[in-house]
């Protein structure tokens, strides 16, 4: 029985020196499984873009750094492909500078790649990929061709029996087919980017485009800004505004563009500088109008106007624009401009710059119903049911056109075989592109001009 009984230990305890040994060389050859991070709701790519980061503060930091900040702020996985980018000299450490609040997570995704670009000259990108965002070498990311259809309620009527061609109609703004296409085409790039897969077709009340999503972002902003506006929508609950840090101002500064049109406009009653630095006088009118205001430095200093120059200015109830343009002009910087950038006003830019360029869009049909009838049959400044005449209405938009081109900045517009400034007519609406100043001076021409739109009206044929 004794024996038994010390057998028994024995084989118990040799089994517990193998389990243990056992585990012990286990234990290194399986682990246990990491714990897993929580799966993130799916959602589209594209959709993800506009989601807004509420703050981002990126302060020379090395790209993969930043890259991984700003995974952990986006809604969908970012995915970079190093191995072409590594092939063609990006550097993974290149500085990013970027703060700001409320950025939607495309601008901030367009700063990370700016900071790989300015590094070597050579083109990054990214691209949204069903549920995740690709970072890559533009040559190795195509974009992918999107097909999107826009609704054209308000630029395009298309008749009933044939929904394959677009005619001028009688009921309400109309837009002929042919001229909306070009418009577009000019607007996001010209032909050379249309000419391989970019597409657009009109069918059925609206339009049908093939393009890259950054080209079909332009052009549902530019569709918006020809559209009719709607009935104002019930008030929205309010929403921040994007605001980008400047380190010149070393304050984070509005990207609302009317924030910094509203500041350029506003009135100095007085302006008395005597023999002060330029700098402590832009200074000093910028901040009687609580306005964000850069000063262009090298730009002003290769024109011959230090920041230190001593600068006299007497003037009574001016805009803040028309005080900086006198600054400039007196001082022998006329050909230096300013400009609007967001809630920032620049001062001293150089007016070939094709940074400069904005375009809008002036609504003059009322203004022509008035000299040549309205196409509807009736208008405000028109009596009822005139009749109308489009061989007056294209020969009063041409002595429109030909007074802009000919008072403002005549050399640089494209019909004078120059490279800045366009015009083109849709329907009653003018869509001028040229620089921020030489818009103002459009404004203020047409203001004019409407005053007296007899100086418009052509004059009509005496009949036999």
């Amino acid at each position: 029985m004794r024996k038994r009984v010390g057998v028994n230990l024995r084989l118990i305890a040799a089994s517990s020196v193998s389990l243990v040994v056992g585990l012990a060389i286990g234990s290194r050859f399986m682990r246990p499984p990491e714990p897993r991070s929580p799966v993130r709701q799916s959602e589209d790519a594209e959709e993800a873009l506009d989601r807004a980061i509420p703050e981002i503060d990126l302060e020379g930091t090395p790209f993969d750094e930043a890259l991984e900040v700003v995974r952990k702020l986006s809604p969908v996985p970012i995915v970079v492909l190093w191995e072409p980018l590594l092939a063609e000299g990006f550097n993974r450490r290149a500085p990013v500078t970027f703060r700001a609040r409320n950025a939607t997570l495309d601008r901030v995704l367009s700063e990370l790649v700016r900071a790989l670009r300015q590094l070597n000259g050579r083109s990054a990108a990214y691209e949204p990929r069903g549920d995740v965002i690709l970072i890559s070498t533009a040559s190795d990311l195509r974009p992918d061709w999107v097909v999107r259809w826009y609704g054209l309620q308000g630029l395009v009527k298309l008749p009933a029996n044939d929904p394959d061609i677009v005619t001028w109609s009688t009921a309400g703004p109309v837009f002929p087919g042919d001229e909306l296409e070009r418009l577009i085409v000019e607007r996001t790039g010209g032909d050379y980017s249309w000419r391989n897969s970019g597409s657009i077709r009109i069918f059925a009340g609206g339009m049908i485009i093939v393009q890259t999503r950054e080209k079909q972002r332009a052009i549902a902003d530019l569709l918006a800004a020809l559209r009719e506006p709607a009935p104002p929508p019930a008030p929205p609950s309010p929403t921040p505004a994007l605001s980008v840090w400047n380190n010149t101002l070393n304050k984070y500064i509005s990207t609302d563009p009317s924030v910094g049109e509203t500041a350029v406009h506003r009135r100095i009653p007085e302006v008395r500088i005597d023999g002060m630095p330029l700098d402590q006088a832009v200074t000093m009118l910028a901040d009687q109008v609580n306005a964000d205001l850069v000063a262009n430095w090298p730009a002003l200093e290769f024109a011959g106007v230090p920041r230190r120059t001593p600068v006299s200015l007497h003037l009574h109830d001016v805009t803040l624009a028309e005080a900086l343009r006198s600054l400039l002009d007196a001082n022998g910087a006329g050909k230096l401009s300013l400009r609007v950038d967001g809630g920032c006003i620049i001062f001293g830019e150089p007016s070939t710059n094709r940074i400069n360029l904005t375009t809008r869009v002036y609504d003059v049909r009322d203004w022509l119903a008035g000299i040549v009838g309205s196409s509807t049959g009736s208008s405000p400044t028109s009596p009822a049911n005139a009749k109308y005449d489009p061989s007056l209405h294209d020969a009063c938009i041409g002595r429109m056109i030909k007074a802009i081109e000919g008072a403002i900045a005549p050399s640089s517009w494209k019909d004078a075989d120059g490279d800045m400034g366009d015009i083109k007519e849709l329907n009653g609406r003018l869509v001028i592109t040229q620089t921020w100043e030489n818009q103002e001076r459009v404004a203020d021409l047409l203001a004019a001009l409407r005053a007296d739109p007899s100086r418009l009206a052509p004059v009509a044929p005496v009949p036999p």
